[in-house]
């Protein structure tokens, strides 16, 4: 998908999608997870909106227009019923509308652009055509904006605080997202959404599953994650820790979660 979009789609994911077959109702429910999961990117964007502005380091009022680049970003294509990211389309629309919402700013127009040499570009030094950006991208010198309430051993960070380890520590012996409070916002906003501006071809999370069961899932989600995160001996030196937004973690884990359940479905 991320490398053969253009030969996959070709203009026939819209039929694909729309015409009975046996195929219609499982690639119409994938591809709506693949739409919950840039969804959820959105909201964490609008989440950092919120904080910058909180911090008057941004004074920005309106949404951000977003770039997208790196192979990943082909498969924006594939939520579009027309088969490509429309500029102020069905898709365009909700993604802004979702950063929108997150960040509790002003409306206008934020609109995503797709790269058009993906495979030319990489994060923390984008590069396009053979030239670089300028600029210090070294993220060790921005901590990130947790977007959920998360919790690090002792110390348990909000969902707009940047997610800074205390000096003195040595080992990470617990993880975890004391509540989805955060998960249950986006996944509201994002169905609300996807209804206010009537779009048919992709089906809101309460259709992709029960979801006053779905939680009691993604809670075990996010148990097994930060498991992971600790290895096997139960901590993690400081150094080697993989830092990672509490809104992320999350958005794994809710993914995780409505992907197994396609999966025993189909």
């Amino acid at each position: 998908m991320r490398y053969g979009s253009e030969a996959l789609l070709s203009g026939r994911l819209d039929r694909l999608v729309s015409q009975p077959s046996p195929t219609q109702k499982p690639l119409q429910e994938f591809l709506s997870l693949v739409a919950v999961s840039f969804g959820g990117l959105y909201h964490y964007l609008g989440k950092v909106h919120y904080a910058l502005r909180q911090e008057s380091k941004l004074s920005r009022k309106t949404p951000t227009p977003v770039y997208v680049g790196g192979n990943g970003g082909r498969l924006l294509n594939w939520i579009d019923a027309s088969s490509r990211l429309q500029a102020n389309g069905d898709v365009d629309r909700l993604l802004e509308r979702i950063q929108i919402q997150a960040a509790q700013c002003v409306m206008g127009r934020a609109g995503t652009t797709l790269s058009g040499a993906f495979k030319d570009e990489t994060a923390c030094g984008l590069i396009s055509k053979g030239v670089n950006l300028v600029g210090d991208f070294d993220p060790r010198n921005d901590a990130m904006i947790s977007g959920s309430i998360l919790k690090i051993n002792s110390h348990t960070f909000t969902e707009h605080e940047r997610v800074v380890i205390p000096r003195n520590t040595t080992k990470i012996t617990k993880i975890e997202m004391p509540n989805l409070s955060s998960l249950k916002d986006f996944a509201r906003s994002y169905d609300d959404i996807l209804a206010n501006l009537s779009i048919s071809h992709l089906l809101k999370i309460s259709q992709l599953c029960d979801i006053d069961m779905l939680w009691d899932d993604v809670e075990k989600q996010v148990s097994s994650l930060c498991h992971d995160k600790l290895g096997k001996t139960g901590e993690v030196d400081v150094s080697e820790y993989e830092s990672e937004p509490g809104f992320i973690l999350g958005l794994r884990a809710l993914t995780n979660a409505l992907t197994s359940l396609w999966a025993d479905r189909f």
